[in-house]
């Protein structure tokens, strides 16, 4: 910070994280043309339920499931979808992360 008269001075670098031990990740995994749309989940075990978008926001699926810890490769139906890029959310209570997915 400067002040009015041309005073530096700095506070202390603090460190913040936004992630904790119940928090997870989706990773995309190359959905192909085996008509499934594949993808990891890395976390401990919960109730979470997956919503696959498209690109104006509309909900085209949707898979409700309950998980054990760790790394999950999950996979939901692709055949009715049109090639192109859609968004995977995943979602369990007040918690929710998403990714980008390529259908081929």
């Amino acid at each position: 910070m400067i002040s009015a008269e041309g005073h530096s001075s700095y506070s202390s670098v603090q460190e913040i994280s936004f992630t904790n031990e119940s928090s997870f990740r989706l990773q995309a995994i190359n959905a192909g043309i085996s008509g499934g749309l594949s993808f990891r989940l890395i976390r401990k075990g919960r109730h979470i339920v997956f919503s696959l978008l498209n690109l104006n926001g509309n909900k085209v699926a949707v898979k409700s499931t309950q998980l054990s810890a760790g790394i999950q490769t999950m996979q939901m139906d692709n055949r009715p979808l049109k090639s192109g890029i859609y968004v995977l959310i995943g979602e369990n209570g007040n918690q929710k992360t998403s990714t980008k997915v390529m259908v081929l």
